[in-house]
């Protein structure tokens, strides 16, 4: 199957969103048009400070509990922390003074520690895309007979690893498995059996999932198969990102 499309398509920076063409092929099975077989990969400067993904992480885990600085974002950003406003306060200052007897130059130098840190720029796989952002090589596309769609978003490019989650097709929202399904990496040149997928969250064990948090690590240039009982399979395959792409 051929998913070639204009290389020109990959220099928008809104999501790409498609539709699902008739069957090719197979009267069963949809294949998606508009993801392109090689992208762009993002340039340093156009991946965003790590700041930004963990503020929404700690917002998402705290939402009554604002961080005062980017020492307080790093400390709780690993969501140790429990409890209101004052036991979060108290953590904080506890993990503080632990932190400032083992560390020559104090707060000072552990301030701009976390601030160097939170400035860096690195291509995060899961890191989810806001609705309606600009991020390049965002691909959506509706899923027939539903209010869904599904979205592939980038992830680390130095792992050639891609992500995969759904949204509202009306307002770009995130959510958790909409309806049953079976997601898998289809047999190919390098894997030669159909190889299922679960989400990222439960290969790590986790048994709750916060809404929209959700999502699925796939790898470039692999084809994979959405399969739902009743429906047509929506089949597509993972851009692969190459540096040098005009």
């Amino acid at each position: 199957m051929s998913f070639i499309s204009s290389v020109s398509a990959t220099k928008a920076t809104q999501p790409t969103v498609g539709t699902a063409l008739p069957p090719r092929g197979s009267s069963s099975s949809i294949e998606l048009s508009t993801i392109p077989q090689f992208v762009k990969a993002n340039s340093p400067d156009s991946i965003p400070p790590i700041r930004g993904g963990l503020l929404e992480q700690v917002r998402a885990k705290y939402p009554n509990f604002e961080p005062r600085n980017d020492w307080e974002i790093l400390a709780l950003s690993n969501g140790a922390a429990r409890g209101d406003e004052a036991q979060i306060r108290a953590y904080l200052d506890m993990m503080l003074a632990h932190q400032e007897a083992m560390q020559p130059g104090g707060t000072v130098v552990m301030y701009a520690r976390a601030t160097a840190m939170l400035d860096m720029r690195l291509e995060a796989t899961g890191s989810k895309p806001p609705p309606g952002s600009n991020t390049p090589n965002v691909f959506v596309h509706p899923i027939p007979d539903t209010d869904f769609s599904l979205r592939l978003f980038p992830g680390s490019a130095a792992l050639s690893e891609y992500c995969l989650d759904f949204v509202r097709t009306e307002t770009g929202a995130p959510v958790n498995s909409p309806f049953e399904f079976e997601l898998l990496q289809e047999a190919n040149a390098l894997f030669p059996q159909d190889f299922p997928l679960r989400s990222l969250e439960s290969c790590f064990g986790r048994t709750t999932i916060n809404p929209g948090e959700e999502k699925f690590v796939l790898r470039d240039g692999m084809p994979h198969v959405l399969k739902r009982k009743g429906h047509k399979d929506i089949r597509f395959t993972v851009p692969i990102r190459v540096m040098n792409l005009p």
